[in-house]
């Protein structure tokens, strides 16, 4: 749990995780906070930058 915590917590991590993946849902009437899971993050990140390589 240390190493995975230590991973996501790098300060790139963080401010992606914050700006990218955190989503604010109100569509039942009370104020959800839903956050991608670990796996989603660096699944989607790791597509992402075999995108930007295969654009090149």
């Amino acid at each position: 749990m240390e190493t995975l915590v230590k991973g996501i917590c790098t300060k790139a991590n963080f401010l992606d995780i914050f700006e990218n993946f955190i989503l604010f849902d109100d569509s039942t009437g009370k104020l959800a906070k839903i956050v991608a899971r670990t796996r989603r993050f660096k699944m989607i990140v790791t597509v992402g930058i075999l995108l930007k390589q295969s654009r090149n």
